[in-house]
């Protein structure tokens, strides 16, 4: 239109000229029209792809042919009806992953050792250590390791013989060779007139009564350099009721076994 309103306002313009106008007009609109073509043609290669949320990338070749569904895929139960962050499940799952971490952690911890209660160590026995025992004769005490022999009866005394001590509370002797079988013990303390020695081994000896009768003595003390074998004459009683009895006073005491007297001490 706007050539025609130029010839219509020029109309003495020079033929030539209105054909140059005519020409640049027609130039200028296949100009227009091949950069409107190309725009659009240029619009149609473009490839409009929705966005997909990081952690939705995926490197597998399967991806490309994912449908859109696949992009609102909620990771936590896998459901296309919602995300992530609207799924019904997250609190339910999170608990459920704490309790399985926790149950892993579990063994990994050191357990410390239970401390024993007090009715489990009332029975309990020493294994080691020692014992140390100043009984008087009236003791019954079965773990014992006194003698109230003085020195100078000690001195006296032969090893090859038994001696009756009321004050002993246990029998005991340094001759190895009278035990018939021995065993460890905790360490005794056997106090010997305002001396110490010590026991680590007791076991069942041979005793030779007064005829030559003899007889085996359980719990005896092996003491070593005792110097004398001693026997209690309260512990045997105690040991073999209705069998042995005793007969014990300020001046000598006697042990009897069937009314026969075996032992006596003057």
């Amino acid at each position: 239109m706007s050539v025609l309103d130029g010839f219509i306002t020029q109309p003495d313009l020079p033929v030539s000229n209105k054909l140059k106008m005519f020409y640049e007009k027609e130039a200028m609109m296949k100009y227009t029209t091949s950069t409107t073509k190309e725009k659009a043609h240029a619009t149609k290669q473009i490839k409009w792809k929705t966005h997909k949320p990081a952690w939705k990338s995926r490197d597998t070749s399967q991806d490309d042919e994912m449908s859109d569904a696949d992009d609102t895929r909620c990771f936590i139960c896998d459901s296309t009806q919602h995300w992530k962050t609207d799924c019904p499940y997250a609190e339910e799952v999170k608990r459920y992953a704490i309790k399985l971490r926790l149950r892993d952690e579990k063994p990994a911890k050191a357990k410390r050792p239970s401390k024993p209660s007090k009715d489990s160590r009332k029975g309990r026995k020493p294994v080691a250590g020692i014992r140390k025992h100043g009984h008087t004769a009236g003791s019954e005490d079965d773990a014992t390791g006194s003698m109230h022999l003085s020195k100078e009866e000690l001195s006296k005394a032969s090893p090859t013989h038994w001696i009756l001590d009321n004050g002993a509370s246990s029998p005991m002797t340094d001759q190895l060779h009278l035990f018939r079988k021995l065993r460890k013990i905790p360490k005794v303390i056997i106090q010997v007139g305002g001396s110490e020695l010590y026991s680590t081994q007791k076991g069942t000896a041979l005793v030779t009564a007064m005829g030559g009768s003899k007889a085996y003595v359980r719990n005896v003390y092996y003491v070593k350099d005792l110097g004398v074998s001693l026997l209690s004459g309260r512990k045997l009683c105690k040991l073999s009721p209705g069998n042995i009895h005793g007969s014990f006073d300020e001046i000598s005491s006697s042990l009897y076994y069937k009314e026969k007297e075996i032992l006596k001490a003057v």
